[in-house]
């Protein structure tokens, strides 16, 4: 059986909802790929900054993980936000599902980056923090990857 769609993230510059589907709880996050902790993702992620933005991430989504309904469905975003991991180098399968060792494989190249001394040229901090923010809900949703959110 495919998995399917049980979450959603609306993520935005400076705040994003993350929600479970059908009609489970919703929850506004404090942050985007644009601001993260209450910062602006203005530049390259240094490894100090990178575990600063982790943590953020992970204490913004405790609370919809913590409700999580099952584990091993997919994560509905939108297509600008697909777009920036596509730019991270990450891509859908022939079915359009982006799973969780592209996302992974993405994560990988920005923490290498990072902890290289970041400012790699042609580094794009909005990319970068979507891929952060996609990994963290990716693990602690129990999600196996992402897809299109249906337009509405």
């Amino acid at each position: 059986m495919a998995p399917t769609n049980t979450a959603f993230l609306q993520l935005g510059p400076v705040h994003s909802t993350l929600g479970w589907l059908p009609e489970g709880p919703r929850f506004d996050l404090a942050l985007g790929h644009a601001r993260i902790g209450g910062r602006d993702v203005a530049g390259p992620f240094t490894a100090a900054g990178m575990e600063d933005a982790i943590q953020h991430v992970e204490d913004a989504i405790a609370p919809w993980s913590r409700q999580r309904p099952h584990p091993g469905g997919l994560l509905a975003v939108d297509a600008a936000t697909l777009q920036r991991l596509a730019d991270a180098g990450a891509g859908p399968d022939r079915e359009g599902v982006w799973h969780t060792d592209a996302v992974e494989q993405a994560y990988q190249r920005l923490a290498l980056r990072a902890t290289r001394g970041g400012g790699a040229a042609g580094s794009d901090p909005a990319q970068d923090a979507t891929v952060l923010i996609l990994r963290e809900c990716l693990h602690h949703g129990g999600l196996v990857g992402l897809v299109a959110a249906a337009a509405a």
